[in-house]
């Protein structure tokens, strides 16, 4: 049986790989490659500054640990006031 660390790595049609690649690896390999383990939980984050009546104000929502070059649709964003409404 071979021993894939131990063998040549098979000519590749892309782009050279970033350092610390191993093809025999999969744990290596960059987020969305094939064989890569999808993150288990996603996270957010929201910067908003103070808000009052009937005035535009920036909302910053970062997203953390979606899959790259993932189509994600029916996301919404709601705020409440201190009673619930």
């Amino acid at each position: 049986m071979e021993k894939p660390a131990t063998s040549t790595e098979p000519e590749e049609p892309w782009s050279t790989p970033l350092a610390g690649y191993k093809w025999f690896n999969e744990s290596t390999f960059k987020l969305g490659s094939y064989g890569y383990q999808q993150p288990t939980s996603s996270s957010y984050d929201f910067t908003c500054p103070t808000i009052t009546n009937e005035t535009e104000f920036p909302l910053t929502l970062k997203l953390t640990g979606l899959i790259p070059n993932t189509t994600y649709s029916n996301l919404k964003v709601g705020i409440y006031n201190t009673s619930g409404t």
